[in-house]
């Protein structure tokens, strides 16, 4: 296969291309985690708060 100048050019910029591109994906997919990440704590956190506030209210009931 002859390699002309044009080619080597057009793969260089289909690399950076794909670069950039994975570079975005990587950005986006890190700010996601770390949305995900906030929601589940949230979500943690309301459990643990309604089940030991379940717990309570049973805990008063069984002393009265």
């Amino acid at each position: 296969f002859p390699v002309t100048i044009y080619m080597l050019l057009e793969d260089k910029m289909v690399k950076s291309d794909v670069e950039s591109r994975l570079t975005t994906h990587e950005e986006v997919c890190a700010l996601r985690y770390e949305q995900i990440n906030a929601r589940l704590k949230r979500l943690e956190q309301i459990l643990l708060a309604t089940a030991g506030s379940v717990i309570l209210f049973l805990l008063t009931h069984m002393v009265k």
